[in-house]
């Protein structure tokens, strides 16, 4: 009988359209100093010609790591196919895949810090003794505007008043991988189902892991980087999961005009700012 592989992590990628992000990611995951057995699922949500490139891609792949005997599986989805669409469903669906003893989610675009980070992760959650178990770093946030910054700081002196008022990036999170299983991503809501997943399994596990030291860079393009709609303003305000100081931010970010929208990051720096001194 075949011996089944039970990897020890889990690298769920998303990616929609952008072929040098999915390459930037695959190339900090190749580059990792981890040993034990890595699972790379990629979740493609592409248009027909960029699933094209992006097979040819991984193609590419699977022969560099067979030529160099590394312990990484591929395993790739095309969401077309399966007629599943948006961020959160494919976050669902990806969960039914997940093979490894823990799990990060590294998408399109988003890249570990250096060759060490999914070792740093990886070994602080292997020598802790409890079944529920999420460890996270610090995510080194890039704005296209030219500025960045550690989320959070490194000097934080109490995380866990910190965690009850916000949550880190996924991108720095390596989480057992039954809390990601047993924890769906609300679909009804449109932006922050993250924020309420993460909520979920920050709640659920029994041990909490922070490590002081850059583990991933995330960059801010995607949805909640962006100016909000109409719709997304009314679906925010409408949402009973938000809080009146949320709602009010929402309201801010849509009624700042959209041509100095793009200096909004500098806000996102003096919060982070803030925080990092009050906790």
């Amino acid at each position: 009988m075949k011996k089944t592989i039970i990897p020890s992590v889990s690298i769920i990628s998303l990616t929609k359209d952008d072929e040098i992000g999915l390459k930037r990611t695959g190339t900090s995951i190749l580059i990792q100093n981890l040993k034990e057995i890595i699972e790379w699922i990629i979740i493609d949500g592409s248009s027909a010609q960029c699933i094209n490139s992006n097979k040819k891609y991984i193609n590419e792949i699977k022969a560099l790591i067979q030529s160099n005997n590394r312990n990484i599986l591929i395993r790739y989805k095309n969401m077309r196919e399966l007629n599943i669409e948006g961020i959160y469903p494919s976050m669902n669906y990806s969960r039914t895949l997940i093979k490894g003893e823990s799990t990060i989610f590294m998408n399109g675009g988003d890249e570990f810090y250096d060759k060490n980070s999914l070792n740093t992760l990886y070994k602080n959650f292997k020598t802790n003794p409890y079944s529920k178990v999420i460890c996270f770093g610090q995510a080194k946030i890039v704005s296209k505007i030219g500025i960045d910054w550690n989320f959070p700081g490194k000097d934080i002196f109490n995380i866990n008043k910190w965690l009850m008022f916000l949550e880190p990036n996924h991108q720095s999170m390596l989480v057992s991988s039954n809390l990601v299983i047993n924890n769906s991503y609300p679909t009804d809501c449109i932006v922050e189902a993250d924020k309420y997943w993460k909520r979920s399994i920050l709640k659920e596990s029994e041990s909490i892991v922070f490590i002081r030291e850059l583990v991933c860079k995330f960059y801010l393009e995607g949805a909640s980087s962006n100016k909000p709609s109409m719709r997304l303003l009314k679906s925010q305000i409408m949402d009973k999961r938000h809080s009146y100081l949320r709602k009010i931010v929402s309201l801010i970010k849509f009624l700042i005009p959209k041509i100095i929208y793009k200096y909004v990051p500098y806000l996102q720096m003096l919060k982070n700012q803030i925080t990092n001194l009050i906790f």
